[in-house]
């Protein structure tokens, strides 16, 4: 009669405590999720008011003419998950308004994507595949010989 008692209080306790783990776990999680969430949407391609309404040191990178030279340092300075404003100047070139803190980064990311222009780095895009593709089976059509039947006796 005890051994039951004892196990049902157990039962029952264990029961109860789950339950208010279950809970609190839940809202733990989701306050780590919110904090993540909030952190992301400081990294990644601002407005240039965004960023100084922010007040935070900011400084400007050199000139550059080039728009998909852009877009790849924008890319780089994404994935080092720093927050950037783009600023177009008169004389049709960019700027990118960054923290002075990332300055180390974003010259990292100047660097290589100048390295990779340089060194005649070029993504093949799948257009350039399927047109490879088709130009290697046009030529395999081309030397195919005729197939020739053989004569089989009849048993």
């Amino acid at each position: 009669m005890f051994e039951e008692q004892g196990r049902s209080l157990v039962t029952g306790f264990l029961k109860k405590f789950l339950r208010f783990m279950g809970t609190h776990i839940k809202n733990i999680g989701r306050s780590a999720e919110q904090g993540i969430m909030r952190n992301a949407s400081e990294t990644g391609k601002k407005s240039v008011k965004s960023l100084v309404k922010k007040g935070r040191d900011l400084e400007y990178s050199d000139i550059i003419n080039d728009k998909k030279q852009l877009e790849a340092i924008c890319k780089q300075c994404k994935k080092q998950g720093m927050a950037f404003a783009v600023k177009k100047e008169k004389d049709g070139g960019y700027k990118i308004l960054y923290q002075r803190k990332d300055s180390t980064l974003v010259k990292s990311a100047v660097e290589t994507v100048l390295k990779d222009e340089l060194s005649g780095k070029k993504k093949t895009s799948l257009a350039d595949i399927l047109k490879r593709n088709k130009d290697i089976s046009q030529a395999q059509n081309s030397i195919k010989a005729p197939i020739k039947h053989r004569e089989v006796d009849a048993r």
